[in-house]
C-alpha cells in the first residue's frame, strides 16, 4: 500500500512538473517570478527524487547492511 501511495504521489508531482514547466517564464533571478519559477522546480524535483528513493528502496538496502554489520560484529565479539 505505501509504494502504491508513494507512486501515486510521484505521478502527481510529475504532472504538476510537467503542467507547470512550459508556463514558467525563466527569466533568471531577475524577476520575482523567475525566482519562483527555479525555486518551484527545484521543490517539484525534490518531491520527485524522494518518492523515487522511496520506491526503488534504497534505505531498505542500506537498513540490511547494517543488520549484517552487526551480526558480524556480535560474532567476533562472542569469539573472545
Amino acid at each position: 500500500m505505501k509504494k502504491f501511495r508513494s507512486f501515486f504521489y510521484l505521478l502527481i508531482a510529475s504532472s504538476l512538473l510537467l503542467y507547470g514547466l512550459p508556463r514558467f517564464q525563466h527569466n533568471g533571478l531577475d524577476t520575482l517570478s523567475g525566482g519562483f519559477a527555479i525555486i518551484w522546480t527545484f521543490f517539484a524535483f525534490l518531491v520527485i527524487g524522494s518518492h523515487l528513493y522511496d520506491l526503488l528502496g534504497v534505505k531498505n538496502e542500506s537498513d540490511h547492511k547494517v543488520e549484517t554489520v552487526k551480526q558480524q560484529q556480535k560474532l567476533r565479539a562472542s569469539r573472545y
